[in-house]
């Protein structure tokens, strides 16, 4: 899979998970992952994810760290406040989708 497309449908899921945020399901919000239907292009996307973590390691770890964050009803991401957190991580986002 390439960059663009990966992006193209990660990128669209996240926003979805952004939008639900705050609906907490008992210690989980639903991440971008929740978002895609298709079991084949998770997968794909999953190893998208696993074969290019380190190139994209910033960013993936933003997405992880929010999600895990909201879902733990955590205030903070380290030295940042969830909503700041959540700032960078859209800010972060709008650098990616300009990239692809």
């Amino acid at each position: 899979m390439e960059d663009k497309a990966f992006f193209d449908i990660y990128l669209e899921a996240l926003n979805k998970a952004l939008d639900n945020d705050n609906v907490n399901y008992g210690i989980s919000v639903y991440n971008p992952n929740d978002y895609i239907e298709d079991e084949l292009l998770l997968k794909k996307l999953e190893s998208f994810e696993e074969m290019n973590y380190e190139r994209f390691k910033n960013f993936f770890d933003l997405v992880s760290f929010y999600f895990d964050a909201k879902s733990h009803y955590f205030d903070s991401v380290g030295e940042f406040s969830v909503d700041e957190y959540r700032k960078k991580l859209i800010e972060a986002s709008d650098t990616i989708k300009k990239r692809f």
